[in-house]
């Protein structure tokens, strides 16, 4: 998953049209994070997760999943 190809701005603009994207930030409000995806059938795909290096493993990847996954569940998902 970390050796994937990174998605296109038109993949970015499109999700932000028409999918969803949590975003986390910092004390600053300046982005440490995201998790992007979409709904496909019954099912939230999602497409790329991300958190600046130097933050990694402090839970900021758990808490944008966490995220994404109250999201499906209060819309009745099937899978994450």
């Amino acid at each position: 998953m970390a050796d994937d190809d990174v998605l296109s701005e038109s993949d970015h603009r499109r999700l932000v049209e028409h999918g969803a994207i949590w975003v986390s930030v910092d004390c600053h409000d300046l982005p440490v994070g995201f998790l992007c995806g979409e709904e496909k059938g019954d099912d939230f795909h999602i497409w790329q997760l991300a958190v600046r290096h130097d933050l990694q493993g402090r839970c900021i990847g758990t808490a944008l999943i966490a995220a994404a996954r109250d999201w499906a569940v209060a819309r009745q998902m099937a899978a994450l």
